[in-house]
């Protein structure tokens, strides 16, 4: 376990780790000052917090500086905040979309809903869950065996408890397995066991959100009696629309909670700051001035948010300064926030200050070790730590049985160390586990096929896994697309493209978008490029200095002037740094060239 004295020596530089950095600061150059500046330098974003306030009435038009806050520390963190809001990230957060995808943070990470079932009188043990007949039963059969395979369940003489459904449901969630819930949730309504508590009609809420969506969502809820419409019925639906990125109705709800008078709490507030880092990080700041003006106090959540904030636009030092901000408040770190800062760290280029963190967390053994184990192996991975990983691997394979998403770890790190064959074993022990296997179990070892440009067996496993009866989801069509793109077949990842945003309402992932876009910009192609950049505006990717330079790469390998780009910018509040600037440079020489042809 990390002590305080050590965490903050090694966030603040010092002592073993103050070598580490300069070791790294050779290769990182300027990078990190420079993402530091362009992150939320500027001007003051007061002007956010007057609009936001005049739009919902939530908060005072004033300056966080007029804020008198409890919680000191926190505050300040706030008037930082604000202090470094105004040009956005520009590009820096592009770059985390698009090239961070192998260490993004855990499916249980701050980005998911919180679980209705779980607090701290309910926390129930691996042998406990482990242990739960009906976890066992709805664990092991499929979604259209559910029925009956629970039906037969009773009729063996199993009794049904609410003990017994909060241990499913805890644990099936923690796996993401969102569509056997729904199920599981339709049949208890059927049963009507036992009386409903206002957590079982909150996390049946969450799974119509999740599943069937708003409108589904929203007719359940009128369906709740009013004595169980309780602040964690609407937190589930705060967290839907938050996780949706629909701010209008985020706002909406968050002002019904503030008007029902139910306490306040951090977790309201997060869902706030999940949204606002999606679409609008200037209003991170906002969210902060309102947590000060209610009293509320953070907590590890939010400080989870704002690590992610800081790192995914690389601001490195902004990143540590939230961490010393939380040793100041006897915050303790836990794994995961030790986990999110190597992986940016990594994604730096900061190495030796990502092995030590990776190392403190492998040497830590008051925590489940298992879990550890799983977090630490894809950081070991891009570490490029072979010796590591195998051992790390070796330790998994030790268990009696392997987790899917243990086998998915090792497919992963193998993948990419760019050891092919050894991921390709890894997963055939997954299928061969007897383990129900989905989707997003294929597509893992589909992403390293992509990654390796190989196309032929990228298509072999697309098929295998149709055979098997495995619907193709979201992340499988950007898979493909990838694939496509990296084996130079664009226009076919084009037309997979557009079947898959017709046919299932797929949002492309940023870095799939900007990867075609790329391409056609590397040909020159002004027309294709253009209408991919509209593919990039329509799935949500606005105020994205990432895009606006690939498309303006494309009019300058066009030899084309870019007529009116500026002001394409300014109406997307995107910064001009030193790339743009060149290319726009670049570009505008074209307009004297077009006038000297016209005068010849």
């Amino acid at each position: 376990m990390w002590t305080l004295r050590k965490t903050a020596n090694l966030l603040r530089a010092r002592g073993k780790y103050h070598n580490a950095l300069k070791a790294s600061a050779g290769r990182l150059g300027n990078r990190e000052g420079n993402a530091t500046r362009s992150s939320f330098t500027g001007k003051s974003i007061e002007d956010d917090v007057v609009g936001l306030a005049e739009r919902n009435g939530s908060i005072p038009a004033r300056g966080i500086s007029h804020c008198h806050c409890q919680y000191p520390k926190f505050a300040e963190l706030g008037r930082w905040f604000a202090s470094q809001a105004g040009s956005a990230d520009n590009g820096a957060s592009d770059a985390a979309e698009n090239g961070f995808s192998e260490l993004d943070a855990p499916a249980d990470s701050t980005e998911d809903h919180a679980d209705p079932y779980l607090s701290e009188a309910e926390v129930h043990t691996e042998e406990v869950h482990n242990a739960s007949p009906l976890y066992k039963t709805v664990l092991n059969c499929n979604n259209k065996e559910l029925f009956s395979s629970l039906e037969r369940w009773l009729a063996d003489g199993n009794v049904l408890t609410r003990g017994e459904v909060i241990v499913t449901f805890v644990q099936l969630r923690k796996r993401r397995m969102f569509r056997r819930l729904l199920k599981l949730s339709d049949w208890l309504e059927v049963k009507k066991t036992y009386k409903l508590t206002e957590r079982d009609y909150s996390a049946r809420l969450d799974l119509i959100a999740r599943i069937l969506g708003s409108l589904k969502a929203e007719k359940y809820f009128e369906s709740i009696p009013l004595d169980m419409r309780g602040p964690r019925v609407y937190g589930s639906l705060l967290a839907y629309y938050s996780s949706a990125n629909n701010v209008e109705k985020t706002e909406e709800i968050f002002k019904k909670i503030k008007g029902e008078g139910f306490a306040l709490t951090a977790f309201y507030y997060n869902q706030l700051l999940l949204l606002y880092k999606r679409l609008n990080k200037k209003n991170i700041q906002v969210v902060l001035q309102r947590m000060e003006d209610d009293g509320v106090k953070p907590d590890i959540t939010t400080y989870k948010i704002l690590i992610d904030v800081k790192g995914r636009i690389g601001d490195i030092g902004g990143m540590e300064q939230v961490v010393e901000n939380m040793i100041s408040e006897d915050i303790e770190l836990d794994s995961e926030i030790r986990a999110l800062l190597a992986r940016y760290y990594i994604s730096a280029g900061l190495a030796e200050k990502a092995e030590v963190v990776v190392k403190e967390l492998d040497n830590d053994s008051s925590k489940d070790k298992r879990s550890v184990l799983k977090m630490i192996l894809p950081l070991y991975a891009a570490l490029g730590k072979t010796n590591e990983v195998e051992r790390i691997w070796k330790d998994l394979e030790s268990f009696p049985t392997l987790f899917l998403d243990e086998y998915i770890a090792g497919v992963e790190a193998w993948g990419k160390l760019g050891h092919l064959e050894k991921a390709e074993i890894t997963f055939e022990k997954l299928l061969n586990s007897g383990k129900v296997v989905s989707a997003k179990h294929y597509n893992a070892l589909l992403n390293i096929y992509a990654d390796h440009h190989l196309l032929l067996k990228g298509k072999e496993l697309v098929k295998r896994m149709s055979d098997n009866g495995c619907e193709i989801d979201p992340p499988t069509w950007d898979a493909l697309i990838r694939l496509h793109v990296n084996a130079g077949e664009l226009e076919k990842a084009v037309s997979i493209l557009c079947k898959a945003c017709n046919q299932k309402q797929l949002r492309p992932k940023y870095r799939t978008l900007v990867t075609i876009l790329e391409k056609y910009a590397e040909r020159g192609d002004i027309a294709n490029a253009e209408k991919i950049f509209d593919r990039v505006r329509q799935a949500g990717y606005t105020g994205s200095a990432g895009a606006f330079e690939s498309l303006l790469q494309a009019y300058a390998n066009a030899h084309v002037p870019a007529y009116g780009f500026r002001e394409r910018m300014k109406a997307d509040n995107i910064f001009t740094n030193g790339r743009l600037y060149n290319l726009l440079q670049q570009v505008d020489a074209f307009k004297n060239d077009t006038v000297r042809e016209i005068l010849d």
